[in-house]
């Protein structure tokens, strides 16, 4: 998409920068799909909170795109898939993370489930608390990530360097923590959905219900549930 008009890449020259596309009508866009690893460097702050620590400092973050979907304009719907053929690209940036120490009780499947959920919810409470779009911040989360030892929720800034948009999450902690919780308590689907804790990748389990109780023992308080 350029300028409102739609363009389909024909050829991609990589080590030029150049891509040769034309023009066309059609009622789809693509999006790749990234497989992303994240790694701390140095950590600028922490602070002990509800179920763990908050956290912010700098990381290194890796992204291999390897597939393109086809998903259909308004409903999102995929229409189709395709493999790419990219370098990996590396990206020194700050994060903002959350790393969940008290964390005990849960299923593996039930905790990657629910960090997921709930990141997705705090990444878009984060975009609209610093008024940026929601694309400015990336979401990894690991079900115990290497550097804390404990699962953690990490949003970086998807510019090199940072802008001092994760100094500002750490700093609004608990507005984060409240308004994610606020979100997906105030959806009404039924066991999570786009708006609030992203696209259901597990459709036998709850995804509102465990991202909910997974930002309750991180201190979130308690949300009377729509739907």
């Amino acid at each position: 998409m350029h300028e409102s008009a739609q363009f389909h890449v024909d050829r991609l020259d990589w080590d030029e920068r150049k891509a040769y596309v034309r023009r066309v009508d059609v009622d789809h866009y693509t999006q790749a799909d990234r497989a992303v690893t994240l790694k701390p460097l140095d950590v600028f702050g922490r602070d002990a909170v509800a179920g763990g620590a908050r956290l912010h400092g700098e990381v290194m973050v890796a992204s291999l795109a390897s597939i393109y979907k086809k998903l259909k304009f308004l409903t999102n719907e995929n229409l189709g898939w395709g493999r790419i053929h990219l370098p990996e690209i590396e990206l020194q940036t700050t994060a903002y993370w959350l790393a969940g120490e008290g964390l005990t009780g849960w299923r593996r499947t039930e905790l990657d489930v629910a960090l997921l959920g709930a990141g997705r919810a705090i990444q878009t409470v984060a975009s609209v608390l610093l008024m940026v779009d929601p694309h400015d911040l990336g979401l990894v989360t690991q079900v115990r990530s290497p550097h804390e030892e404990a699962p953690t929720i990490y949003l970086y800034e998807t510019v090199p360097g940072g802008v001092g948009l994760s100094e500002r999450l750490f700093a609004r902690h608990d507005d984060l923590i409240a308004g994610a919780s606020a979100l997906i308590g105030g959806c009404p689907c039924d066991a999570g959905c786009p708006a609030c804790t992203g696209p259901r990748l597990e459709p036998d389990l709850d995804a509102k219900g465990l991202a909910a109780r997974l930002l309750g023992e991180l201190g979130a308080p308690e949300v009377l549930t729509a739907g």
